[in-house]
């Protein structure tokens, strides 16, 4: 679950110091951590005004009087480009309006060069009888094909391992070239470091499920369709959404992008809205085949600190799936803990670096401790032991 990240590490840590051993309460703390350290006051004025149903005229030209688009970034005036298109009544003053209108031609222009090279590829897929299934922004960008999206390239996901091998060859014939990241292939034309398409071999939760179960239930639910003029699967809407609530979470816990928090939110609205049948249970079985309970708690925490009512707290109110989410969250205080430091000691103590039998007796000790704690890092009732008598230490 990516636990070595520095801004992760230091939010378990403010939690330790600040909260109970519950996750409900401690994710809490956590989500506090990440908002103070991840959401500038920029954003969060961005937000209210992008997700606010009636803005008044004098409240854009309040945000727009200390809102800087150069100074904000590309990205971020993209979704002030949103609302300026959902708002045509609105007046956008003539520093902004025009910047904006320029930001929305950039991304169409961008996105439209991705398409292209989806376009190409997908279309030699599947003259070899290879169907794959688009995921994150690229399924997005088909369902609103009307907004420009910040993209970087556009992600599938291959059913099969023979076929994601037979894709790689079909792929590098074609002469473009990939970075190779276990669960993903990042593909990029020669000479370029610009990522076309990100192909995916399995879904990427962070954390340990029977991966074959998940693929096969999205490729049940999921719509074969005409997708940017080829033969691709789509999966539903709530599929969509959980993966995003997912990414999101990988966004906050790895520091990589508040843009793509932002347009996340962005996402979680349309996706809840865009079917009159939404069923939140999909999400709730994704959660339970993938045991991400504590990814979904702290996405649902941190997108309500963002936009309030945006996500049903349906996982807090859930004993069973609490209860699960606390047996991984008590992994994670293990480690960051018990596990983390010892981990770094370790790593630096050498046998080379010996040179008494004191000396010997603590890299023993170290090595030692290191195994015994990685051990019990493998056995939840061990954690949940662990845990409980150095509380009961604790409140002597």
């Amino acid at each position: 679950m990516g636990i070595d990240n520095k801004l992760f590490v230091n939010a378990y840590q403010h939690a330790l110091d600040n909260a109970n051993f519950t996750a409900v309460d401690a994710i809490k703390t956590s989500v506090d951590y990440y908002y103070d350290h991840l959401v500038s006051k920029n954003d969060q004025d961005l937000l209210n005004l992008a997700f606010c149903e009636n803005i008044t005229q004098k409240q854009l030209d309040d945000f727009l009087s200390t809102w800087d688009i150069e100074a904000e970034g590309g990205a971020k005036a993209l979704l002030l480009a949103y609302v300026m298109k959902h708002h045509p009544d609105l007046t956008f003053n003539e520093y902004t309006g025009p910047r904006l209108k320029g930001v929305l031609n950039f991304h169409r222009f961008e996105n439209l060069s991705l398409v292209s090279h989806y376009t190409k590829i997908v279309h030699e897929l599947n003259k070899n009888n290879i169907i794959p299934m688009i995921m994150k922004g690229g399924a997005m960008k088909h369902l609103r094909p009307e907004l420009p999206r910040h993209m970087g390239d556009i992600d599938i996901l291959i059913f099969g391992d023979a076929d994601f091998q037979k894709a790689k060859k079909i792929i590098t014939d074609m002469g473009y070239e990939y970075e190779d990241n276990k669960h993903s292939i990042d593909l990029h034309t020669p000479g370029s470091k610009a990522g076309v398409l990100d192909i995916h071999r399995f879904i990427e939760i962070e954390s340990k499920y029977n991966r074959g179960k998940l693929v096969r239930e999205f490729k049940k639910r999921a719509r074969l369709t005409n997708i940017f003029g080829t033969k691709t699967y789509l999966p539903c809407v709530e599929d969509i959404l959980f993966i995003s609530m997912v990414n999101l979470v990988k966004n906050i816990r790895n520091n990589t992008s508040i843009q793509g928090i932002l347009f996340t939110l962005f996402d979680f609205e349309y996706l809840e809205h865009c079917t009159p049948d939404f069923d939140w249970n999909i999400i709730i079985n994704n959660i339970r085949t993938t045991n991400a309970y504590p990814q979904m708690l702290i996405a649902i925490e941190f997108a309500n600190r963002l936009v309030p009512g945006i996500l049903p707290d349906f996982v807090a109110h859930d004993k069973k799936m609490n209860h699960y989410a606390t047996q991984f969250f008590n992994r994670d205080i293990f480690y960051t803990k018990y596990v983390r430091e010892i981990r770094e000691k370790s790593g630096e103590t050498k046998l080379r670096n010996v040179h008494s039998f004191k000396q010997f007796l603590e890299y023993l000790d170290i090595k030692l401790t290191k195994q015994f704690r990685f051990f019990i890092l493998e056995h939840q009732p061990l954690i949940n032991m662990w845990l409980k008598n150095a509380n009961k230490r604790k409140d002597k």
